[in-house]
């Protein structure tokens, strides 16, 4: 997998985020077509809510992360029946039945046993209220103009609460329900759908119009109706196309398959038998050369082991070179980076913990005390468990990889390394939450650069290649 391959691949990944890339939407329209064209007019086409605004009468958008209408104006776009459910009166000129919502109580208006939702950063802040929005709309109005020679499928995801959570005054924004839209672009034109990924969990929790599971991977505190019966996964982080396959993905289990035209719930991915791993990352490689898709599960063996599953699938969708082994300890590895021969899987100290679980706590933990992280290498092919090899890095907590790729028998390797959690919500060690100020904590791209063969002894080289802004005072 070549650097440029792998980069773009970033790009990508950094745009189906629903908060990073707020900074583009300001960008002019370039002349020329090129990948760069691609990523700006597509960012222009999804941030630019203004020009969809009318079809709420409020400034209702389509996207979870940009102003929302007053609740006055909001009130005036629904009608609601006596259990506070409610459909999106569009303007005049569109159809209501290509809205709905579901249910959603707008304070002030009555309703009984209706659902309303508590005031919490995980359900505001985090995504500027939450959407809960299903929907389908022909022919976007677009400001500028599309190049004609962009034609294909844009998708994205966000977790979506569609209930309130039980443990409202600690929920998480991780923990929201998978909403996948998708932009179908051609010819200049663009179609919008958007729906909810028809997950166990939503399944249930729809049939009982409630929230049924409890704390972020903790089936310990789910309703007994649900607790160890289900798996309460909500696929609310990735979208990737593979073996002709739209998958939602969530790294606490397998991949959900979608309809790419219809965005249906199609079930569970299990790479035609072959995929024995119960959970998957939502963050695989693809390598452009061989086609294939590289990728793993970390907590493979259960509830907070420190196992992994590495393992990769073919462009036929078949699974090959899978490796069973353990890290030091358990934790968090949300990303991971893969070259042509290796595969390299950041250690930090957002810890997992079983003991926590059971007592009705949070899956992880932040250990303030552990003063390095680590860089656990194997072959990308052919891998033993006896091959994994751990390589010692300065403290701090590593989170999204950007890029990697082999040189003069070199392994580089560049991320983003937060100098403190990156995840606040999280306990530390005294079960203090918020412990840190963010203010304080930046995220410098560090580059490392080491021989995989090499003693682990020393630790890989290590250089920043840049710095992040300062968080200002609001």
């Amino acid at each position: 997998m070549s650097p440029s391959t792998t980069a773009a691949k970033n790009r990508a990944l950094w745009l189906s985020s629903f908060d990073k890339p707020l900074e583009l939407v300001d960008l002019p329209i370039p002349d020329a077509t090129s990948g760069s064209v691609v990523v700006q007019v597509l960012m222009l086409l999804i941030l630019r809510h203004e020009a969809i605004a009318h079809w709420w009468g409020g400034g209702y958008p389509l996207w979870g992360g940009v102003e929302m209408p007053p609740r006055t104006a909001r009130s005036q776009c629904m009608d609601y029946d006596a259990r506070g459910q409610g459909i999106i009166k569009p303007a005049v000129g569109y159809q209501a039945s290509q809205f709905t919502t579901m249910a959603h109580v707008v304070p002030g208006v009555p309703s009984s046993g209706g659902t309303r939702f508590p005031k919490h950063y995980a359900m505001s802040k985090w995504n500027e209220d939450h959407l809960r929005l299903e929907a389908d709309a022909y022919e976007l109005e677009v400001i500028g103009e599309i190049p004609s020679t962009i034609h294909g499928a844009f998708y994205r995801v966000q977790p979506d609460h569609a209930f309130p959570p039980i443990f409202a005054e600690t929920e998480i924004p991780l923990n929201g329900d998978g909403n996948v839209s998708s932009f179908y672009i051609k010819d200049g034109h663009v179609d919008f759908k958007q729906r909810y990924v028809r997950t166990p969990k939503l399944i249930a929790e729809r049939e009982a119009r409630q929230a049924l599971f409890g704390r972020y991977r903790n089936k310990y505190t789910d309703d007994p109706r649900v607790q160890s019966v289900l798996k309460g996964t909500t696929a609310n982080t990735h979208v990737v196309f593979h073996d002709n396959k739209l998958m939602a993905l969530k790294e606490d289990a397998r991949p959900m398959e979608l309809d790419p035209i219809t965005l249906e719930t199609l079930g569970y991915i299990d790479y035609h038998g072959t995929l024995r791993c119960p959970t998957h990352t939502a963050h695989p490689k693809a390598d452009s050369t061989t086609g294939e898709l590289v990728s793993y599960g970390y907590e493979a063996a259960g509830d907070a082991p420190p196992d992994i599953c590495s393992f990769t699938v073919d462009k036929d969708g078949k699974l090959s070179d899978e490796v069973w082994f353990q890290a030091p300890w358990p934790c968090m590895i949300h990303d991971f980076w893969a070259t042509d021969n290796w595969v390299v899987f950041p250690i930090n100290g957002l810890k997992a913990s079983l003991e926590q679980m059971k007592k009705g706590g949070d899956h992880f933990y932040w250990d303030e005390n552990l003063d390095y992280q680590l860089l656990g290498v194997i072959p990308r092919r052919g891998a033993k468990p006896e091959d994994a090899k751990w390589f010692k890095t300065p403290q701090g907590c590593y989170s999204h990889t950007i890029n990697a790729y082999e040189e003069d028998g070199k392994l580089v390797l560049d991320a983003n390394v937060w100098t403190d959690v990156h995840f606040p919500f999280f306990p530390n060690t005294k079960g203090e939450r918020f412990f840190t100020d963010p203010r304080k904590v930046k995220a410098p791209i560090i580059r490392y650069r080491f021989d995989p063969n090499g003693s682990t002894v020393k630790g890989p080289s290590h250089r920043t290649l840049a710095t992040t802004r300062k968080i200002e005072d609001s």
